[in-house]
């Protein structure tokens, strides 16, 4: 019988380079072609929805830095295989999604990605006050996933809802700051400019799509 050598992937975490190929090829195998992995898109989003070498990076780089990781926030779930990978990694004492759940949503992928969480899920907008009165009543989040609508109004209003529900040591992750034409890559590159901010960019150009990862921090 063949030996699994992704077995306890998560638990045997080492800033190593051996384990971080290791990660960066499981990646890929949950991951299609088009975002450098080893897999066809087959229209029902059973699969990561980034880049296998991006979300490594951004793993070592929250492990790196050894940031108190309790609560996320994660603005755009989508399927929720991200938010599952991110918990494997931090063990997240309270977890809250939101996402409007359009109509690609399958509830067959959405629903293992619920499960062994203490998951608060909000199928709203955050640009609703509706959303943003229900978020206002949780503790400030330690990390905050930005990844939903990608216009720039959308991002923008993302962002400063962030800003409300961090505190000092805060980190907030964004999603496709190197992608074409998208509010997220503009936002990125306002925050740049302003020097608010320590910023650090991950992004890796060797696949069809461009996303790039950026992590703010105060």
């Amino acid at each position: 019988m063949k030996k699994n050598k992704y077995k306890n992937i998560y638990e045997k975490f080492s800033f190593s380079n051996k384990y971080k190929k290791e990660l960066v090829d499981f990646f890929r195998n949950n991951t299609t072609v088009e975002t450098g992995g080893n897999r066809l898109f087959d229209g029902n989003y059973n699969h990561l929805l980034q880049i296998p070498e991006e979300l490594a990076d951004l793993i070592f780089e929250l492990k790196k830095k050894n940031y108190k990781l309790k609560s996320l926030l994660e603005i755009g779930f989508s399927h929720g295989y991200t938010n599952t990978i991110l918990n494997k990694f931090f063990k997240f004492k309270f977890i809250c999604g939101v996402d409007k759940f359009g109509a690609h949503i399958n509830g067959q992928s959405l629903l293992p990605n619920l499960r062994f969480k203490n998951l608060f899920l909000i199928c709203g907008d955050t640009k609703s006050q509706f959303t943003k009165n229900i978020l206002k009543k949780f503790d400030k989040f330690d990390l905050i996933f930005i990844d939903a609508d990608h216009s720039y109004d959308a991002v923008k209003n993302d962002f400063e809802l962030s800003l409300n529900l961090s505190h000092k040591n805060t980190t907030i992750v964004f999603h496709d700051i190197f992608f074409e034409n998208s509010g997220s890559k503009k936002l990125w590159n306002e925050l740049k400019i302003s020097k608010k901010y320590m910023l650090k960019e991950i992004i890796c150009k060797d696949h069809n799509f461009n996303f790039g990862t950026g992590v703010l921090r105060f």
